[in-house]
């Protein structure tokens, strides 16, 4: 019995380095996927930035077409940052780049926002019937004739419309309609 428990002696070593290779594996993959998903969020950051400055490009956009009472022909661009540096230019080293094209009565904001190399896009089209109506870009919904809700209708965020009569909108008796938010009439 003393003969066979000596012939094992150093086992416990080789199951003990074995564990730590195991650990050692285990820990390498726990690392570099902590780093990886580092990474991503970083960039869901950089991209999430770059949407809200092209978003806040249109808001520009839409209120410099209407400051110029949609009086363009053809292509305008805007280049600049939120510090409200805007020239009439196309550079795309700054921040916000902004498009505004002009077709007969329906004008195209697009603008471009980029954040440390990511860059997105958000565009608008506006049918322009009046000076009137204008549609913000904080809205919803915008509706330039009449609005009906009926049904389970939800509607999150606020509603712009140029309607001149309050029976433009109208609500179903059965319920389960709501705006969350405001209703702006232009």
């Amino acid at each position: 019995m003393i003969k066979i428990l000596n012939e094992e002696k150093g086992s416990g070593l080789i199951l003990i380095l074995i564990v730590m290779m195991l650990m050692t594996v285990l820990g390498t993959t726990a690392l570099y996927s902590m780093g990886t998903e580092g990474k991503q969020a970083t960039l869901h950051n950089y991209k999430t930035q770059a949407y809200y400055l092209a978003r806040s490009g249109v808001e520009i956009g839409q209120q410099w077409l209407k400051n110029k009472e949609f009086n363009i022909a053809g292509v305008v661009y805007l280049s600049g940052d939120l510090g409200g540096n805007f020239v009439e230019a196309s550079d795309s080293s700054k921040a916000v780049n902004i498009t505004i094209t002009e077709s007969g009565n329906i004008y195209t904001i697009k603008a471009t926002g980029q954040h440390n190399g990511q860059k997105e896009v958000v565009s608008l089209e506006i049918k322009n019937t009046s000076e009137s109506s204008f549609p913000t870009g904080n809205n919803a919904l915008y509706v330039s004739n009449s609005i009906t809700f009926s049904g389970s209708t939800r509607i999150l965020g606020s509603v712009a419309t140029d309607f001149n009569s309050p029976t433009q909108i109208a609500f179903n008796s059965s319920g389960g309609q709501y705006i969350s938010g405001d209703v702006y009439i232009y």
